[in-house]
């Protein structure tokens, strides 16, 4: 095991404490040799069961030996690597469960030796409320796609064109949802010509709430 730095004093290590993230500090070998009160409480560790542990201790058996390498990788090449660079990381307790988290990295030159700061976050609400988006809106696109009313979502900035146009655009104009998606202008050329002005306003922020407006039908009027 590795000689253990001398660790921050009482006035760093409370701050460390008071920290909304968990901070582990870790040696060049990977063996931890500080955590912060937020750590023990994310893992469910207290923190002597820590100090001297490889850093792996806090990740899912079936990761540890690819960290391993990532490890070692990182300190020939340390940076500093913000959280939320996409990588689904995930952290596991004591009691065996896992949740997912994100984790930032920075280099540490002490005089003790060079280390690495982990800063770890749970993001187990932010992959909820993620996860509930998700599911409201395919329930919203599942009713969207079987209404027999067109229903859009027009983009009006940073350039003008639709998001979404339902199915039933098909059988009402004889048009495919594809077509308006590629072609910004279509949806002007099937207007009916006297209801084109209007169209225009209605697609821009000012525009009417309640309006009327004629289309032409790819097969005639």
């Amino acid at each position: 095991m590795s000689d253990v730095p001398t660790l921050p004093d009482d006035a760093f290590r409370a701050i460390l404490d008071a920290a909304a993230d968990g901070i582990v500090l870790v040696d060049p070998t990977g063996r931890i040799v500080f955590v912060n009160r937020e750590v023990t409480k994310l893992f469910g560790y207290q923190a002597s069961e820590l100090q001297g542990q490889r850093v792996e201790i806090l990740m899912p058996a079936n990761k540890r030996a690819t960290h391993v390498i990532h490890r070692e990788s990182y300190h020939n090449n340390p940076e500093t690597r913000p959280m939320g660079t996409g990588l689904a990381l995930a952290g596991q307790r004591q009691n065996g469960t896992s949740f997912p988290v994100e984790i930032s990295l920075s280099q540490l030159d002490a005089s003790s030796g060079n280390f690495v700061v982990a800063v770890v976050r749970d993001v187990t609400r932010q992959h909820r409320a993620d996860e509930a988006l998700r599911r409201s809106e395919e329930r919203h696109r599942l009713l969207a796609e079987q209404a027999q009313d067109v229903i859009f979502r027009y983009r009006l900035q940073p350039t003008p064109g639709f998001e979404y146009v339902s199915a039933a655009m098909s059988n009402l104009l004889g048009y495919l949802p594809e077509e308006f998606y590629v072609d910004d202008d279509l949806i002007f050329r099937i207007a009916h010509p006297e209801d084109r002005a209007l169209l225009e306003r209605a697609l821009s922020a000012e525009g009417p709430r309640n309006f009327t407006l004629r289309f032409q039908r790819r097969d005639g009027p």
